[in-house]
């Protein structure tokens, strides 16, 4: 089952990541992420970590140890933001670099910055393709002349750059070397290795290589923490390997599945925490998971449901060819849900079924009030408060006809029943 990312970072102790509606997920220790669904970036450092928002503010959480690596300048218009060891900085509109935390009293360089990477020193991208780097000593005085690169990325003692030819350049006293290919995208450094997404959409990584790295080509990103890494495949499931100690590998961890139901090549589980997950056949927008917390799950042919943890309303993802995933506005208060093969049925809190989708299926509900509802492919099934099931919708197997199937009991066999001798 794969939790779909749109950006993944990875620190020393925790994994933060970008989800699709906007909303931040951070796992591991110092994982308190703050709320909203407005975040575009999002950057993770030794203890803390800090996101950039859709207005361009910036918000900045978890341990310090230095001071001030979690308070970051007020305002707006902050294009990009890193979080590393003890400090963090960003870049305005204007292309000023700004930091706070152990670096915030450091030479700063002047000049037009359009990206900046921060570990235990930092290294900024100038606008016309050139490096600065300051408040590291082991890679300061290597810094590789010229211009022609578009990305940069620090770690401790070292950095690595990516040319606009795709090759890859490293340097400092820890530095792990350079990489001979020359084909990447990206580029990431780590402690004591670095890693890049080659054009293949493979991952190659070089200096001390943390055992159970993947080995598939359908890569869109990766991200290198202290002792760990993670990386975002295709389909925006996240995969991370290296050092677990806090749990930063698993975005799930700590959680136990409460709830399972699968459709037509495709199946959902809700966790304990009320996170749900979906995997299999993607071809209606099925593992399209809205980052919501859930009570319930009800999963249909190609579509899915989940009752929303905040006011009982209802959230709906997968195929709405039918408009089964379409939710009755001003729905709320659910108690039940049900999802069939084309259609969606919901109890409220008095008891009373709501169904949407395909009308040969969705209409025809009896009053109630109900306890209990299912479905099944173009019909419904309610239980009401005496016990008593009701059915609705197709019937041409009887299976809207619960009392069809009852019969009298066969006749008992002679003697049954009855003493006969001595036991």
């Amino acid at each position: 089952m794969a939790w779909r990312i749109a950006s993944v970072s990875a620190g020393e102790i925790q994994s933060c990541a970008v989800l699709p509606d906007g909303a931040v997920d951070c796992w591991g220790a110092a994982n308190t992420a703050p709320t909203g669904t407005d975040f575009v970036a999002v950057d993770a450092g030794d203890r803390h970590t800090c996101g950039l928002r859709v207005g361009g503010e910036l918000a900045c959480w978890g341990q310090e140890n230095f001071g001030g690596e979690t308070t970051p300048p007020p305002g707006a218009g902050w294009r990009v933001v890193s979080a590393g060891a003890a400090a963090s900085c960003s870049v305005d509109a204007g292309g000023s670099v700004a930091c706070w935390g152990a670096l915030g009293a450091s030479a700063v360089p002047g000049g037009e910055f359009v990206d900046v990477s921060v570990a235990s020193g930092a290294c900024a991208l100038a606008s016309d393709g050139s490096l600065a780097c300051w408040g590291d000593a082991g890679m300061d005085a290597s810094v590789p002349p010229g211009t022609g690169f578009t990305e940069v990325s620090t770690s401790t003692l070292f950095a690595c750059a990516l040319r606009v030819g795709g090759d890859i350049v490293c340097w400092g006293v820890g530095s792990p070397g350079s990489p001979t290919a020359s084909d990447f995208l990206s580029v990431t450094a780590g402690y004591g290795r670095a890693c890049g997404l080659r054009r293949s959409g493979a991952i190659e990584c070089w200096g001390s290589v943390q055992p159970g790295m993947p080995t598939g080509s359908d890569f869109v990103a990766v991200q290198a923490g202290i002792a760990h890494t993670c990386a975002v495949h295709g389909d925006g499931s996240v995969e991370c390997w290296g050092d677990d100690g806090f749990g930063q590998l698993d975005p799930l961890r700590g959680n136990t599945v409460a709830q399972l139901d699968g459709g037509e090549g495709f199946a959902c589980q809700r966790f304990t925490d009320g996170r749900v997950a979906c995997g299999g056949t993607d071809d209606h927008g099925q593992l399209d998971v809205p980052s919501r917390v859930f009570t319930q799950l009800a999963v249909g042919a190609r579509h899915a449901c989940g009752i929303v943890a905040a006011d009982g309303s209802v959230d709906c993802w997968g195929d709405d060819a039918a408009g089964q995933a379409s939710v009755p506005p001003g729905l709320v208060g659910v108690t039940g849900l049900a999802a069939g093969g084309a259609h969606t049925c919901a109890l409220d809190a008095a008891g009373l079924a709501t169904c949407w989708g395909d009308p040969a299926a969705a209409t025809g509900a009896p009053p109630g009030p109900f306890v209990a509802i299912t479905a099944g492919e173009g019909h419904t099934c309610a239980i009401d408060r005496v016990g008593v099931p009701r059915c609705w919708g197709d019937d041409r197997y009887g299976q809207s006809s619960p009392l069809r199937s009852v019969r009298p009991s066969p006749p008992s066999p002679p003697g049954a029943g009855t003493r006969v001798g001595p036991r």
